[in-house]
Order: C-alpha cells, then sequence, then structure tokens
C-alpha cells in the first residue's frame, strides 16, 4: 500500500457548519510528507471541500466521489485507514450523533474528527478510544505525521478493539428491538 495515508470521509459536506479547512491546512504544513496522505470524500455536495482544497493548494491530494450506496460506502470504510469524520461547529450539532459516528465504529478503524470537540460525537470517541479529536491545525499536522510514520514503519495502522462499537452497530441495534419483541 505503498506508505500512503489513506482517509475516507463518506456523506456530505454542509459547508459553514462541517469545515475540512483545519486538515488542508495541517497539509498545506507538512512539506513533502503531505504526499503521503490521501482523503477521499464520497457523497453528494462536496464542491466546498473541492474549493477549499483547492485555495490551500493540497487538492491534488484530495479526491471527490459520486455517493455510494450503503453496503459501498460501508466497504470503502472498512478499507480505509482513517475515518474523517466532521461534526458541525455550532450548539446545535453538539447533541448529534450522526449515523455515520456508528457506521465509522462498526468499521473499526481510527477515527479523526475534526471541527465541534465538545459535542457527543467527540465525547464518545475519546471515551471509547476510537481515533482523535482535534481542531489545531499543528495538532492535526502531528497526528498525520504520527500516522504516515506507523504505515511507512510497519506498514499499517491497526484496527481498532471490536469492543469500539459495543452496543451501537445496526445489527446489535436490530437484536435489542428482536428481544424486546419477543
Amino acid at each position: 500500500s505503498n506508505g500512503i495515508v489513506k482517509i475516507v470521509y463518506t456523506g456530505q459536506v454542509y459547508s459553514h457548519e462541517q469545515n475540512p479547512s483545519n486538515l488542508f491546512l495541517a497539509l498545506q504544513k507538512m512539506g513533502n510528507d503531505k504526499e503521503k496522505v490521501r482523503i477521499y470524500f464520497y457523497g453528494r455536495h462536496l464542491e466546498f471541500a473541492q474549493q477549499l482544497a483547492i485555495s490551500y493548494n493540497v487538492s491534488h491530494l484530495i479526491e471527490i466521489h459520486e455517493s455510494v450506496s450503503h453496503k459501498e460506502s460501508l466497504s470503502l470504510q472498512a478499507g480505509s485507514d482513517i475515518l474523517l469524520l466532521l461534526p458541525g461547529q455550532s450548539p446545535a450539532w453538539k447533541g448529534v450523533y450522526t449515523g455515520k459516528l456508528f457506521e465509522y465504529l462498526g468499521a473499526k478503524r481510527p477515527i479523526l474528527c475534526i471541527g465541534n470537540t465538545d459535542g457527543v460525537a467527540a465525547h464518545l470517541i475519546r471515551e471509547r478510544r476510537a481515533g482523535v479529536v482535534l481542531n489545531e491545525p499543528e495538532q492535526i499536522r502531528l497526528q498525520l505525521q504520527q500516522w504516515i510514520n506507523k504505515k511507512n514503519g510497519n506498514g499499517e495502522i491497526p484496527f481498532l478493539s471490536s469492543e469500539v462499537g459495543k452496543g451501537f452497530t445496526r445489527k446489535e441495534q436490530t437484536q435489542k428491538l428482536m428481544e424486546f419483541f419477543e
């Protein structure tokens, strides 16, 4: 896998709310090492992300794709190194767990959560040790660097423990409902 850290985002980006700027800024500060990072966005309304990437001169590291089926999106998540989560910044988002977060937990890949560092999503990621919640470009840069070193050291970024999504997978939720109805 040629030492490239593959970051995947599935879903849409609501411009002013979910903003990947600090990630692009972090990449911009990385010198040549940024060439070892690729970010794949799958979804609708991603022109905003594309425009931002261009303005930070990192658009060659970003790939924008159309929406994919739910099944394909789960498989892309599982095949990534890192999953990108962009919870919205405004207070309205503080109490929002997106369905995507639960899918991400199910994929057991480390999550890079950028944006709202004190909403429920951020708390859950910290509590479950499911990844990192960062907003400072410099901290994001250091974290990316760590992942690059790991990927180029022993060739992989380990999966999270299977405990990480316990209770949150669709299967478990369905199971709970079944038990309830029985």
